[in-house]
């Protein structure tokens, strides 16, 4: 073999080489691509069996207010004044919130498992106070009880001008005789001008006018 088929061999291995090179290195880019792919999803499918990457939405707890109410507390208790509580406290609360009541207080006028309302006023009365209150309400209550009497009176008054003779026989001292003496003395005169004016009828002299008086009216 001669020095130029020898040179031909050399160059036909070079080329040879070069080109296996060329043609594993095209293999291994192309693997590169293929696998790349699958790497990054292996990867986020691990980060997420993990927890890393991913937005988790945690509920957090509702906070509810508490509704405040404020009542002014007076009177028998050892704190008076004007104390927050939660709605729905009974009174029993703001008096333990005020320092409890006083020896003197009127317990007996007291519920203290009264509900409590927003801007509510409550007055503890002491003894003494309690027992004014009450003596004033009777005192009250007998006014109305006369006043009622007195309407109730007046209602059944009988109207001397416009009564009959019926009517007339159911006042006190006044029979058939006396009515019709009346009916008698209101036609030939007209109506009478007061009460009085029954003095001036045949028949009815000052003691009977004594007993009608509470029972008559001119109105």
């Amino acid at each position: 073999m001669n020095k130029i088929q020898v040179n031909i061999i050399v160059g036909f291995v070079l080329v040879l080489l070069v080109a296996m090179f060329l043609w594993f290195q095209s293999t291994q880019s192309v693997s590169n691509q293929l696998l790349e792919p699958l790497l990054i999803t292996s990867d986020e499918s691990e980060s997420s069996l993990l927890g890393v990457g991913v937005k988790e939405s945690i509920e957090e707890p509702e906070v509810h207010e508490i509704e405040i109410i404020y009542v002014d507390l007076k009177g028998a208790v050892a704190k008076p004044g004007v104390y927050a509580l939660p709605l729905g406290s009974r009174l029993f609360d703001v008096i333990e919130m005020a320092g409890g009541l006083l020896p003197d207080a009127a317990t007996q006028s007291l519920n203290q498992a009264l509900l409590l309302n927003d801007q509510m006023l409550i007055y503890i009365f002491t003894h003494e106070e309690y027992a004014a209150e009450e003596e004033e309400n009777m005192k009250l209550l007998s006014i109305v009880e006369e006043d009622s009497g007195l309407l109730s009176q007046q209602a059944q008054l009988v109207n001397i001008n416009t009564a009959n003779a019926s009517e007339l026989e159911n006042l006190p001292g006044i029979g058939p005789k006396k009515a019709s003496a009346i009916l008698q003395f209101r036609q030939e005169n007209g109506s009478f001008k007061g009460i009085e004016g029954l003095l001036e009828v045949s028949g009815i002299g000052q003691k009977t006018f004594d007993q009608l008086a509470p029972f008559i009216t001119v109105d």
